[in-house]
Order: structure tokens, then sequence, then C-alpha cells
């Protein structure tokens, strides 16, 4: 996962992604807020996620990405405001960054 103020390259273009945030995934849906059309996530578990407004809540048949444990994964998220995720099978951490500039 990238750090805070570090560069990545995606498609010929130089991304920066900054804002880092982190919510426990476990058997209850949370969300955490997104304040760009675009992030990164990585999991300590395998999760469900879905994108949505404040109310938003995944589910294992309600979802729009399974992202696997230890898997980086950059997503769009459009004008939604917010990702839910839930587990999978056991409990962990879910680590956004936010793409800025």
């Amino acid at each position: 996962m990238a750090k805070t103020g570090q560069r990545v390259s995606t498609q010929n273009q130089v991304v920066k992604f900054e804002n880092g945030d982190t919510t426990s995934v476990t058997s209850s849906s949370a969300s955490i807020a997104i304040a760009s059309e675009s992030c990164r996530v990585y999991s300590t578990t395998a999760c469900y996620l879905k994108s949505g407004d404040s109310t938003v809540t995944a589910s294992s048949s309600d979802y729009d990405i399974y992202l696997p444990a230890l898997v980086t994964y950059d997503i769009s998220v459009g004008s939604d405001t917010h990702l839910a995720a839930i587990r999978d099978s056991a409990d962990g951490t879910l680590h956004t960054s936010e793409a800025v500039g």
C-alpha cells in the first residue's frame, strides 16, 4: 500500500495517494468516508466492499468488489462518498489511501 505522499504509476499516469485511514473488518458491515473519486485499498483479511452514500452496507451477497487478503487494489468510487466492508471469514483491518493530484 502506498504510504502518505508516495507517488505510484498507473497506466502511464502518476497518482499520489494520501489521507490514509483504517477500519476494522468484522462480521458486521462498517463504512469509511472517501473524499476522492479513486482510492487504494488493502486488507489484512479477505472482504467484500461496496461503495455508496453514508448509509451503504456490504454483505457477501451484495457487494461491488471481493478483495482477497493482503492484496492492494486501486478502485474508483465515482461520486460515492463511503466504502463499506465486511469480512469473508476472519476479522481484520481495511486500509485506504485516497488518490490526489
